[in-house]
């Protein structure tokens, strides 16, 4: 099974985190499936090996969950509350009743008992107790089994009854000590600090050397038989957002990285995936250079950029020369080392970048 996220929410976690907080009790927010990632899922993430999940897809995650449920009584207590508010909840949301129906396999709902206020009442309930009291009463297997298939079964709002929000809540620390994770349905977290040590770009790929990414990419740019000047400005473009979207990927994670590595005193250096970020940047970078130079070679002047377009203008004459970007330069020198000086260097792409976009966006 896959498991993937987007670098934006990992970064996002860990920025969000006080100062000092370790990795290891961050949950960041995964997947089963590529994720959109804002739009572009090129840039989704996966990781390099398989993590202790807690996989409640699987018929032993029934057993490991309901394992948890009786070390961990509070998660017990949250879980019975849970089922509990969606048996209420249902009469007034049919997804929710719907999904509920599956989740009991037929059998017929517990009643709700309504909570009342006049002595005279038949049925007063003491506010805090289950308006359901079966669900008390239910084994723990059986009742991870009913949250599980409830999840999975529901089309929207799982918000409202989130593994992490619901069940962990504010004491995550017994889960996170037997578990790296959890995935339920298409969705799950992961702990921040296995994502950072073995995530990898889902493109990954471990045998191709440097050469290979620029010369693929001059291969693919020649392959697209660009004729009009128009499609070589916008694939020019293209490549040089994408650049720019790694460059600012790098940045956030690299400037993060000291505090990050006092924190937890794991992380020394930056993940595996940062090096091949330069290297996918260096591929985009000779196709920006076939493209340019094609461009040059119909309209010398690159008067499809117009008057107000310089800093474009110079890049892709630079390219068109076969010249490499001065920023990119410097990371592929030291593609290793997780210091200020190399985040200021993506940042400074990443801010030219934007420029470049600015100028062109009206083309």
């Amino acid at each position: 099974m896959g498991i993937y996220f987007c670098i934006n929410d990992l970064i996002d976690a860990l920025t969000d985190a006080p100062d000092g907080t370790d990795p290891a009790q961050i949950l960041v927010t995964v997947a089963t499936k590529t994720p959109d990632c804002d739009g572009h899922s090129d840039d989704a993430m996966t990781l390099s090996s398989q993590p202790n999940i807690l996989n409640m897809n699987e018929p032993a995650g029934v057993y490991k969950l309901a394992t948890l449920l009786d070390e961990v009584p509070l998660y017990h207590i949250n879980m019975e509350l849970l089922l509990d508010k969606a048996l209420t909840v249902r009469h007034h949301n049919h997804l929710v009743d719907t999904a509920l129906l599956t989740a009991f396999g037929g059998q017929a709902l517990p009643n709700t008992l309504q909570r009342t206020d006049g002595p005279n009442d038949a049925t007063i309930v003491i506010e805090g107790s289950l308006r359901h009291p079966m669900i008390g009463h239910v084994d723990r297997v059986t009742l991870a089994k009913i949250y599980m298939n409830f999840y999975r079964a529901l089309t929207h709002g799982h918000e409202d009854f989130d593994f992490e929000t619901h069940i962990l809540g504010r004491h995550p620390e017994p889960f996170r000590t037997q578990f790296d994770g959890y995935i339920i349905g298409t969705r799950g977290a992961m702990r921040a600090d296995i994502l950072l040590g073995f995530g990898i770009r889902a493109d990954y790929d471990p045998r191709r050397p440097l050469e290979k990414y620029v010369e693929d990419g001059k291969k693919r740019a020649k392959a697209m038989q660009l004729s009009d000047p128009r499609e070589m400005c916008w694939a020019w473009m293209e490549a040089d957002a994408f650049q720019t979207r790694r460059c600012h990927d790098l940045d956030r994670l690299l400037s993060r990285l000291p505090a990050l590595g006092k924190a937890g005193g794991k992380i020394a250096k930056a993940p595996a995936w940062v090096r091949t970020d330069v290297f996918h940047c260096l591929e985009r970078e000779a196709m920006k250079q076939v493209f340019a130079a094609q461009m040059v070679a119909i309209d010398p002047d690159l008067r499809i950029l117009g008057p107000n377009a310089p800093h474009t203008h110079a890049a892709m004459n630079h390219n068109a020369k076969g010249g490499l970007d001065d920023a990119l330069q410097i990371l592929l020198g030291d593609t290793l080392i997780p210091d200020a000086k190399k985040s200021e260097t993506a940042r400074r792409f990443h801010e030219g970048g934007h420029i470049r976009q600015r100028e062109t966006a009206a083309l």
